[in-house]
């Protein structure tokens, strides 16, 4: 995985967006009471040990810079301090062996966002966030990332029941003909063998698709982060509550692609306008 490439994307993303200040509130309607986390300019809140099943997250930016909320599992028998010493020594290159499990994607500062996941094994997990600083350093670098425990006791949480489907693919997003305004849960499944995100943006008035996708390599502000799935690996699923609004948005999945030297997944068509009524 090229994560260089991705950094640049990010680190791009998060200048155009560093004087914006528009925040977007989500609103939880999910079936559990959420395990609560905050992530700050350079921490998460840790979160104390859950049992495995369903479980659903409600993740808060409370820094000063765009954040998301990453979940994954680490190996059996890798410690979270021996995945932290790796950590520092390759990167991203030091994910390669955990199981991503989704999350929360990119919320602005005093954003909210709630996503329901599935714990299905016991373990230790983690909380990471790859967005970049101004500098081009990956927020783990400076410290977000902590891990939490996950018994062999199930909770018993019935899946959630999806509004909307979602389909990941390599290499598309594939949503319903018609999105209509208000809240509802979105069923974002995993269908490819690449692990896939899907970020969500609001378009600002008067942009264009071309304009949002010219602020990932240094254009104007052309759309704000309004969370989304974090990266899953295949076969997962994640459920994300959202409140959308009538106007227009995109989804967009930048992890790259090993097996296309590295490319995003973006360039390789997962990119997917779509307008709420």
């Amino acid at each position: 995985m090229n994560a260089r490439i991705r950094t640049l994307i990010l680190a791009t993303l998060t200048a155009a967006l560093s004087s914006t200040t528009l925040a977007h509130q989500g609103q939880s309607h999910a079936m559990t009471s959420p395990v609560q986390v905050n992530g700050k300019d350079y921490a998460f809140s840790t979160s104390s040990p859950l049992q495995t099943g369903w479980t659903t997250f409600t993740f808060t930016n409370t820094g000063k810079e765009l954040h998301h909320f990453q979940i994954a599992r680490l190996k059996a028998g890798q410690t979270f301090e021996g995945f932290v010493a790796d950590l520092k020594a390759r990167g991203e290159a030091a994910t390669a062996d955990i199981t991503f499990v989704g999350g929360v994607g990119i919320e602005a500062p005093g954003g909210t966002g709630t996503v329901t996941v599935n714990l299905d094994q016991p373990g230790t997990y983690v909380q990471l966030c790859f967005v970049p600083d101004a500098k081009g350093v990956p927020h783990f670098a400076l410290g977000m990332t902590s891990a939490f425990q996950v018994t062999d006791t199930a909770n018993g949480v019935a899946e959630p029941r999806a509004d909307v489907a979602v389909t990941l693919e390599d290499f598309g997003i594939n949503i319903p003909q018609e999105i209509r305004a208000g809240r509802q849960v979105w069923g974002v499944h995993n269908k490819g063998p690449e692990p896939h995100e899907v970020m969500l943006f609001r378009m600002l008035p008067g942009k264009t698709v071309a304009d949002l996708m010219a602020m990932f390599t240094g254009g104007a502000p052309a759309g704000m982060p309004m969370g989304g799935v974090q990266a899953a690996a295949t076969g997962r699923t994640n459920y994300a509550d959202l409140e959308l609004t009538p106007g227009d948005y995109l989804l967009i999945c930048l992890i790259p692609s090993p097996a296309h030297q590295g490319k995003s997944h973006a360039e390789l068509g997962m990119v997917r306008p779509f307008t709420v009524k």
